[in-house]
């Protein structure tokens, strides 16, 4: 059990295969050197003891270990790689909204500083646009530039056949695409025949 009450179980061999001492784990390069449980030969291995020190670690003796008889974990590193259930983290439930003819009146709006500042209004504003599907942005800075501000609080841009950004506006209507035209865009879903389609397009 852990300090805010949950308690977690930790299946032996997870903990086996990513036993942090040196001859298991180059903390230089953050990367396992025993890749496989099955190639390696633990998989049989079963913990003999297990308790918590003094110095915020849990030491483990092992059974049946073909490489060594030991590792310790720290218990902020087990508690960051604790197995989730449905009540650890609330944000994982989202319930989809339906647009109907409401959404142009209740359409959500956040402030640009807000959502580039406070990490809460960051979070409201994704939750947000995983929920309804569309969220608006106001106030933002005139230049170009902006999206990219707020791409970096979140990934990178990805890149389309319109390139990383592009501007919509009217070339006149010899183009071929209709975003470049003098027509009105509708709300609607972009690019959804690209195998890989774009997670979030921002306007």
């Amino acid at each position: 059990m852990f300090e805010d009450g949950k308690v977690s179980h930790f299946p032996h061999i997870y903990l086996r295969d990513n036993c942090p001492c040196k001859s298991c784990f180059d903390k230089g390069a953050g990367q396992r050197l025993t890749y496989n449980p099955v190639y390696n030969g633990f998989t049989k291995a079963a913990i003999k003891t297990a308790r918590i020190n003094g110095d915020n670690n849990v030491s483990i003796e092992w059974l049946n270990d073909d490489q060594h008889t030991s590792s310790i974990f720290q218990l902020d590193w087990l508690k960051a790689n604790r197995f989730h259930t449905k009540y650890d983290d609330e944000t994982k439930t989202i319930e989809r909204r339906l647009w109907d003819s409401k959404i142009k009146d209740e359409l959500p709006e956040f402030d640009f500083n807000h959502i580039i500042s406070d990490n809460l209004m960051l979070y409201k504003w994704l939750r947000c646009v995983m929920e309804t599907g569309i969220a608006r942005v106001v106030n933002i800075p005139d230049g170009d530039g902006q999206l990219y501000k707020i791409a970096d609080q979140v990934s990178h841009l990805r890149r389309s056949c319109y390139g990383t950004t592009f501007k919509v506006q009217n070339k006149g209507d010899h183009v071929t695409t209709i975003a470049y035209k003098s027509g009105g865009i509708a709300m609607h879903t972009d690019l959804s025949y690209y195998t890989n389609v774009p997670g979030v397009s921002s306007l």
